[in-house]
Order: C-alpha cells, then structure tokens, then sequence
C-alpha cells in the first residue's frame, strides 16, 4: 500500500512540476518577444451590462463608462435586468442607459438580450460589479483592428482588500492577469478568458450562435467556440476594471467551485479545438 501510494505521489508531483514549469516558460518567453502593436480604433460600441439586484455598484458602473476616454458618441449603454427586486432598473434608467428586462433567466439569457437590442457591430460585456480605468474601453477595443480577433478581454483588479480572504485573492488576480498577458502575448490566443471585461465582435458572436446556458461559465465557453470558429481571443493588458470579491471562505467556495466546473463543461464541450487546430 505504501509503495502504491509513494508511486501515485510521485506521478501527482511530476505532473505538477511539469505544469508549473511550463507556466513559468510561457511567462518568461513573453518578456522577451515584441508586442504586437495596433492600430487606434474606435468604432461605434454597444456597452451591455446584466444586472441583478445591483442598486449598490450600477451608478457607479454607468459612471466609470460615461468617463471614458472614448469618443462619448459612439457608446451605447444597454442595461439587462434580470428580474431585479431592488432599485436597480431606476438607477439605471436616470444614469442614462437603456434598460431591458426579463424574467429571472441567468447571465447568458440577459447578455444574449442585450446582443439583440445592439446597434453596433462591437459589444462590450461588463459586470455590474465592475468599474472601469478611463483609458479601458480605448484599449480594449484596438485589437479589433486585426480582423482576425473575434473577442478581447481585460484584466480586473480587487476592489475589496480588507480581509484575509479578499487580500489573498487580490495576489490571485495579479497572478491570473499575468498568465492570462503571457498566454495571449506568445501563443496570440487568451486560454483564460475574463467574461466581466470583455469585448465580442458582433459577427463572430452571431456565427457561433450567441452565448449558450449549457455551461456555468459562458465566458470561457464563447471564447473557445470563438476560436473554433477560427477567430483569435486575445487578452488586453492594458484594459483594467477592478471589480469586488467575495469577502468569506463560502462565497469564495461557491463561486470557485461554479468556476472549477464550468470551466471543465466548457473544456469536455470544445475539446475537438485541441486536436483540430493548432494555436498560432
């Protein structure tokens, strides 16, 4: 029994080693190769938020768009609710976005509601809990100057640091938007992709059919079937929001665990991307 276990410690830490490793190469490698560098582009956007009893954070979600460095003009704000029992649809509506609303559907419901009632050809997806940099929106849409990119996302900060739990993950989102900047930088592709900063290229959203509710994370599964279909999701990382985090060792659970799993729906439902198509 001992040596099945010591057999079974020894494959685990080789295992790990190796990912570990290969996570280090990648972000070394990065430093060292050229940026891509892009065009300005700032074409007309529509700026879609799902809400859901989100009275505390969507003023100030609204605001930190209205503050863009991005030509005013060429910003539409969508807010979805999704069947809200506070203040939210009111807030929203005197902050100057539009609003629609449903029947208590989920995010991908309320993000696929707001795609429908776009006018433009760029949609920008932000949780409501999210505030943005002043620059964010100008950068996160430059990529979109390379028609081969179909989606970009950003890279959040934490808000909340005033407990353990919330300062442990604000070294995590550090981490995680620094894999997510080497990832994107050598391979041209964001493996990670961060749904609460994003931007979609209208076209590509429609071509593989909007967002789908057959995962519990609709992020990581649009920007594999966006690669699928032969379009590049990369990461901007210079396009920051900060956003807040579950403050307690349960709420952490609850929404890693959702994460965990909807991150292996996402995977198991688009494996053929890994023996189909090789990453540039």
């Amino acid at each position: 029994m001992s040596d099945a276990i010591m057999f079974l410690s020894s494959i685990l830490f080789a295992v790990l080693f190796t990912f570990l490793f290969f996570i280090f190469c990648v972000v070394v490698f990065a430093f060292f190769k050229k940026k891509k560098i892009y065009s300005d582009f700032t074409p007309f956007v529509s700026v879609v938020i799902p809400a859901y009893n989100e009275e505390n954070n969507i003023v100030e979600c609204i605001n930190s768009i209205k503050s863009q460095n991005y030509p005013q003009n060429k910003i539409e704000l969508i807010v979805v609710d999704d069947c809200s029992s506070d203040n939210t649809v009111e807030l929203a509506k005197k902050s100057g976005a539009a609003v629609f609303s449903q029947l208590h559907k989920g995010k991908s419901k309320a993000l696929n509601l707001g795609v429908e009632n776009s006018s433009a050809d760029f949609i920008v997806t932000i949780d409501a809990d999210t505030f943005l940099d002043s620059d964010c929106l100008k950068n996160l849409l430059m990529p979109f100057s390379d028609a081969s990119v179909g989606a970009a996302t950003g890279n959040s900060t934490v808000r909340n640091n005033e407990n353990f739990v919330e300062l442990f993950q604000n070294i995590e989102y550090y981490y995680n938007n620094l894999i997510r900047f080497s990832f994107s930088k050598v391979f041209s592709e964001g493996i990670w992709f961060f749904g609460a900063l994003a931007c979609y290229r209208k076209s590509v959203l429609k071509s593989v059919g909007f967002f789908k509710t057959d995962t519990l994370t609709e992020d990581m599964d649009i920007a594999l079937e966006i690669s699928m279909a032969g379009f590049k999701a990369v990461n901007v990382s210079n396009a920051f929001g900060s956003t807040f985090v579950p403050s307690t060792l349960f709420s952490l659970y609850s929404q890693r665990a959702r994460w965990w799993i909807g991150t292996l729906q996402s995977l198991l439902k688009n494996r053929n991307l890994f023996f189909s198509r090789s990453i540039p």
